[in-house]
């Protein structure tokens, strides 16, 4: 019998003791994060000249050097590309500006893919740049440090006065 109580007693001394510990709960609140950057030859800042100065580059079109963009995302994601207008604005000599379709003349290729997501709607090769509706170009792109690679092609032809033609092309990173 006295041994039977010693057990008693031990194992109540031990539950008292746990109970006394105290607690506290860590909490880490992750915000979504999406940071992207270009880099690349044939960029300036965030500008990329396309220089359209001979018959054959006006002929055959001009390719941007190829431009890598850094994604650093804390979620899956996919990319989509569009431009801030439909036309192209102008810039140049005489009184009336030329309407120029960014559609039809500013067009984008995918050339790698390091996302963990899929090149779609057949970014491999030269799609157009479709004003200000957004292309889904990449799906699925998994979260972390990611790249991809693309270049730009004008084809303007002759249909079209000298100056400085712009727009701005619009990457746009949605949350899956």
């Amino acid at each position: 019998m006295k041994a039977c109580l010693t057990i008693i007693l031990l194992s109540t001394f031990h539950y008292a003791l746990a109970q006394s510990v105290p607690v506290q709960t860590a909490e880490i609140n992750l915000k979504d994060i999406f940071n992207i950057g270009f880099t690349g030859s044939g960029s300036s800042g965030t500008t990329v000249n396309l220089p359209m100065n001979g018959m054959n580059t006006l002929k055959n079109g001009i390719e941007s050097q190829e431009i890598e963009v850094s994604l650093l995302c804390s979620s899956d994601f996919d990319l989509s590309v569009s431009s801030s207008t439909t036309n192209f604005s102008f810039n140049g000599p005489g009184t009336t500006s030329p309407v120029m379709k960014v559609k039809d003349v500013l067009s984008i290729m995918i050339t790698e893919n390091n996302t963990g997501g899929t090149i779609i709607n057949g970014f491999t090769q030269y799609q157009p740049i479709n004003g200000t509706t957004q292309k889904l170009a990449i799906s699925s792109g998994k979260l972390g440090v990611r790249t991809f690679k693309f270049k730009y092609k004008a084809h303007p032809g002759f249909a079209y006065p000298s100056g400085t033609y712009t727009t701005s092309i619009i990457y746009t990173v949605v949350k899956k």
